[in-house]
């Protein structure tokens, strides 16, 4: 885990030169242009061009691609579509062509803001779908697509020998548009021949490559004020700034409205325009691009539950009413459509998109599907949408039997599995008996013995059960002849992963965000796909997390979005709870898990974060251990000890130091001083005593602890259980910090 001196996201000033922002320059009767290194970037509500970090088909060049994100623009409704704009430096006169290399969909591309028809098709725009393969150079008009040359062009006829800036526009046609490069040729130059290297926005021909934009998330649009913002780039090590009052930001802080970017942040104010830059220090790269977005307050609907169970039928007989729009809320009393997506085509089944209420009659595509995983989503007049989780509908033949349960897919060893089995069947009277075709000999199946179909398959697996298992359940009926149903699945059975939090507590203010870093590991040799971060302790407080480089604790990918992680490596993240009403100290559990893979065993003090929220500014102690051996104090002669470094980055308070074993009941005496940073010697008290100690610590000071333990009774290597707690205590007694490292007395 990462040092101290890393763990707290504080803004700094710059120091030396910054590197600013600065045009294209044509020079030679053509110029290329990274998507990535526009000097505007201007969404359309919630729709926009972002960043995408690391996207590499063999032919992509550059930090990054531009990905449009939003519906579908005709060529008369580019106010509404997200725009790039380019700022070119023209030094030759002449009618240039425009090229561009990208992934799926359509471009528009235009000069000085207005749209370049094509010479044939005069809504023409740039088509990345018409040709292959993926990211190729591609200028699109009823003509190109014959194969004929490409004809959407423009004329220069003011340039200077100086430069005269012209502006090229790029706007998003279609959703999930990829656009890598740009390129504007005067020569007749085929790029499909040679490909042509990017050159670099710096007037006078500068060589400066460019910072990858400050992208922001959300990118703005409708807006939950509960939520947080926050801002990435996908140059490493790129420091971010960002305004909310319209203004540019700049880096080296000449604006007093501008803020480096430490942790996600809230808004106060209905429709702020957030505004970012990149600036990467050290005068390398160009600052990047500034990117906007305005942020409408919208208090997004809510998936209430409980969760939607599975729905079962017969094709034929009707469904009369399944209503779903109660396990929905608008905090903002908006009315709310519903949409229902994963049922096949030709289903009798819908829902209707004002009540919630899903109905119909279920055909024989329903049955030929069933059973088939569904989910509800609601949303609001401004699209903000909330999703209900995935539910099953199991559709069975006149007469014939059915599971109506859905199985877990993934065991760990050493802890239990169990599925607990239901199924049923349209004829009154059977007798329905559940077996098994095939069983993992791990796994042991139980009827119930009642005749109604239900039964219990449950079993635990050995390490050397690592991998899948196949099942295969039969369900069959007492009919004369008799009917069956299958129900085949695969269980995987993988090593949990294994996961820390660092530091184990914060203290916040109401709607102001506190973080903390987290690690997950593949503990097991086979790649695990979704890693994600939730808490499963509710606390009132908005939560989120994003992937950080382990180095430098800077932000990389984006929020809330999960991650992949081969056999044996680790993943860094930030997490922040921004909480919204006062609370207690509380200790939060977390889910960290991948699919496919256990979840990661909490073990208090290691993986679990103790937070607390104030309405008023209060003490928030930031506390590591250090010992001799990283995490663990192995005594020596019955004796140990370890040091504490603790920083209080919030108010002034007076607090309660003291040492423990948490839950567990150990052979151990502790005793707890705090001591002089440079000699380690005790100076409260000046002997280190087993009662609590009293300590006032003002805003930013750092003081140091000592925690000394002793026995005469082995203890056992038990990380997760034998521990040693420091634990600062506020004045009503609650633990506001903590940290801990592993025992044993060999």
């Amino acid at each position: 885990m990462n040092a101290m001196s890393r763990l707290v996201l504080l803004p700094c000033l710059l120091v030396g030169s910054v590197a600013v922002r600065a045009d294209f320059l044509e020079a030679t009767g053509q110029v290329t242009l990274e998507a990535e290194d526009y000097q505007r970037n201007t969404p359309a509500g919630s729709e926009n061009w972002g960043a995408v970090c690391d996207y590499n088909p063999p032919t992509q060049s550059g930090d990054s691609t531009m990905l449009g994100t939003g519906t579908s623009h005709n060529s008369g409704d580019l106010a509404n579509s997200p725009h790039l704009e380019y700022d070119i430096r023209f030094t030759t006169n002449g009618t240039y062509t425009v090229w561009a290399k990208g992934d799926l969909g359509t471009i528009y591309v235009g000069l000085d803001g207005t749209r370049i028809e094509g010479s044939v098709d005069p809504n023409g725009g740039i088509d990345f779908d018409e040709f292959a393969p993926d990211f190729h150079w591609s200028a699109w008009s009823d003509i190109a697509r014959a194969g004929a040359a490409p004809e959407l062009t423009f004329t220069i006829s003011d340039a200077t020998p100086g430069g005269t800036v012209h502006t090229l526009d790029v706007w998003m046609r279609n959703n999930n548009t990829n656009v890598d490069k740009l390129f504007v040729t005067s020569l007749g130059t085929d790029p499909t021949v040679a490909e042509p290297t990017a050159d670099d926005p710096a007037a006078g021909g500068g060589t400066l490559p460019t910072t990858a934009a400050a992208d922001r998330t959300p990118p703005g649009g409708p807006f939950d004020p509960a939520d947080s913002i926050s801002l990435s780039s996908c140059t490493t090590g790129a420091q971010l700034f960002y305004t909310l009052d319209g203004s540019d930001p700049t880096p080296d802080l000449g604006n007093p409205s501008t803020a480096q970017y430490s942790a996600p942040f809230t808004l106060a104010a209905d429709g702020t325009e957030v505004r970012a830059i990149a600036h990467l220090p050290g005068g390398t790269r160009n600052d990047s691009g500034i990117s906007s977005g305005v942020y409408t307050f919208d208090q997004f609907p809510v998936f209430l539950g409980p969760d939607i169970a599975a729905i079962s039928g017969t094709e034929g007989a009707a469904i009369t009413s399944v209503d779903v729009s109660g396990r929905f809320s608008d905090p903002d009393g908006d009315p709310l459509t519903f949409l229902w997506q994963g049922a096949p085509a030709g289903s009798g089944l819908t829902i209707n998109p004002s009540t919630g209420v899903i109905s119909g009659t279920p055909t024989s595509a329903d049955t030929q599907a069933s059973p088939y995983s569904t989910r509800v989503f609601a949303s609001d007049p401004d699209t903000a949408t909330a999703v209900s989780n995935r539910f099953d509908v199991i559709v069975l033949l006149p007469g014939e039997p059915g599971f109506t349960s859905s199985p877990s897919i993934g065991a760990t060893p050493g802890v239990i599995y169990t599925y607990n089995i239901t199924s049923s069947d349209t004829d009154v009277g059977d007798t329905l008996v559940v077996t098994a075709d095939t069983l993992p000999a791990w796994l042991t199946l139980t009827d119930g013995g009642t005749g109604d179909g239900s039964a219990t398959l449950s079993g635990t697996p050995g390490t050397g059960d690592v991998g899948d298992h196949d099942v295969v359940l039969v369900v069959t009926d007492s009919g004369v002849p008799t009917q069956s149903d299958t129900q085949s699945f695969t269980i995987t059975v993988a090593e949990p992963t294994v996961a820390a939090v660092l530091p184990g507590s914060r203290s916040a203010v109401v709607n102001s965000p506190v973080t903390a870093f987290a690690t997950i590991i593949n503990a097991g040799s086979a790649p695990l796909t979704g890693c994600a971060i939730a808490p499963t302790t509710s606390v009132s407080a908005d939560f989120l997390y994003q992937t950080t480089d382990p180095n430098t604790n800077a932000l990389t990918g984006t929020a809330n979005t999960p991650v992949d992680l081969g056999g044996g490596d680790a993943q860094s993240f930030v997490f922040a709870f921004t909480p919204t009403l006062a609370f207690a100290a509380t200790e939060i559990s977390f889910d960290f898990s991948c699919d496919g893979a256990g979840v990661a065993t909490e073990i208090p003090g290691v993986n679990t974060f103790i937070l607390s929220a104030s309405a008023t500014p209060v003490a928030d102690i930031i506390a590591l251990a250090a010992s001799a051996t990283p995490g663990q104090v192995v005594l020596s002669g019955g004796a140990g000890a370890f040091a504490v470094a603790t920083a209080n980055v919030g108010a002034t308070g007076t607090l309660e130091v003291s040492a423990d074993t948490g839950g567990a009941v150990l052979p151990v005496t502790l005793s707890v001083c705090q001591t002089d940073p440079a000699t380690s010697v005790c100076i409260n008290p000046t002997v280190p005593t087993a009662s609590s100690i009293s300590v006032t610590i003002p805003g930013g000071e750092t003081p140091t602890f000592g925690v000394f333990v002793g026995s005469a009774t082995p203890i056992a290597f038990d990380p997760a259980l034998n521990r040693v707690f420091f634990k600062v205590r506020n004045q009503g007694g609650e633990v506001v910090a903590s940290t801990s490292v592993a025992v044993s007395n060999p």
